[in-house]
């Protein structure tokens, strides 16, 4: 008999990792270990606009579109390199069909769906602004990070048709420790 999955989930996070119902994640692995924690995703595509390499493939996205989390599945390795939560699907390259309906918790912050960027000055995570709407924040260096965090923003249009300086958060991403050269979970060919 299958195990029962919880209907909603609690995202706790740090600079180093990331707790899902308690459970810690802080590096890739096979999509099965996911499907146990998140349950069996409503749909997996492959949407990059260009074909894979011949004997190769793209990377995967299983989405749980009721949850509002997509997880990343790469294409080499196939294991499971990034978590995303989906707080605004029209403002998101991999929408689900409703937004994050879980809690997140990042370094004692409180976020949702609608949490505006400023908020993110009041987590204890150093937070680095790369480009408008893009803000991220890695343990360690890049080479032996064990998570690297993502936030995504935007400026809702005004009725003006400029965007807002009060910036929204449109989704968040945590990018797991991952060998891009591990090829322990690739099934045989």
């Amino acid at each position: 008999m299958p195990q029962s999955l919880p209907s909603s989930f609690q995202f706790d996070v740090s600079v180093d990792s990331v707790h899902v119902n308690q459970q810690r994640l802080n590096a890739a692995g096979p999509p099965a270990m996911f499907h146990a924690i998140f349950g069996i995703p409503s749909r997996i595509e492959e949407r990059a606009k260009a074909d894979a390499p011949a004997g190769n493939r793209n990377n995967q996205t299983h989405y749980y579109d009721q949850l509002g989390i997509t997880l990343n599945e790469h294409h080499y390795t196939h294991q499971i390199q990034e978590i995303n939560l989906v707080f605004d699907p029209t403002h998101s390259h991999h929408p689900t069909k409703t937004a994050f309906q879980g809690i997140l918790s990042m370094a004692g912050v409180s976020l949702h769906p609608g949490s505006l960027e400023r908020a993110l000055a009041d987590s204890s995570i150093t937070f680095t602004k790369r480009l408008p709407g893009i803000w991220f924040a890695t343990s360690g260096t890049t080479s032996d990070s064990s998570i690297s965090l993502a936030v995504m923003t935007y400026g809702p249009k005004l009725p003006s048709g400029r965007r807002s300086k009060s910036r929204v958060i449109a989704g968040v991403s945590f990018c797991l420790k991952h060998d891009p050269w591990d090829t322990s979970y690739r099934p045989e060919a």
